[in-house]
């Protein structure tokens, strides 16, 4: 398991990060080849090669991701690049833009519930601001966050 790496965020991850607990929603680079959470060949992917911020990530499957992964285990905290946040693996999952829940969307802080725009596509353009290339059709990795307790 490599830690070296560090995570370096964006302006407006630190900015949302600082406020409150969220998720952080990266796109998956490369996108997956067209498989999907219910295609005949989920669990038998073979692992490929992502990166994220030029972090190479493992990806077996779509529709079953492992519990350990290059970044770490569940529970640890994610070397980073801000010293005033921390995130903590709490769950990872990879997901289609289009295909997150509501649920999700309400934890990004994003409100919804009295709009005609689709929660999803909400997301989508505000992903887009910092992700011009994203599409409702991109796969996006979805690690929870927590901010730094202050000593």
């Amino acid at each position: 398991m490599n830690h070296n790496s560090i995570l370096h965020l964006t302006n407006w991850e630190i900015n949302k990060l600082a406020k409150e607990p969220g998720f952080l929603i990266r796109p998956v680079e490369p996108q997956p080849l067209g498989i999907s959470k219910d295609s005949p060949l989920d669990r038998k992917w073979l692992a490929k090669n992502f990166q994220v911020n030029e972090i190479p990530l493992l990806l077996p499957t779509i529709g079953d991701l492992p519990i350990e992964f290059p970044w770490g285990r569940v529970g640890e905290i994610l070397p980073i690049s801000d010293n005033s946040l921390q995130l903590v693996i709490a769950s990872i999952d990879v997901e289609k833009l289009n295909q997150i829940s509501p649920e999700l969307v309400q934890l990004t802080g994003i409100n919804f519930q009295n709009s005609t725009i689709p929660y999803w596509s909400m997301l989508h353009m505000e992903i887009q601001k910092t992700y011009p290339e994203i599409t409702p059709d991109s796969w996006v990795w979805i690690i929870k966050t927590v901010p730094k307790p202050f000593n």
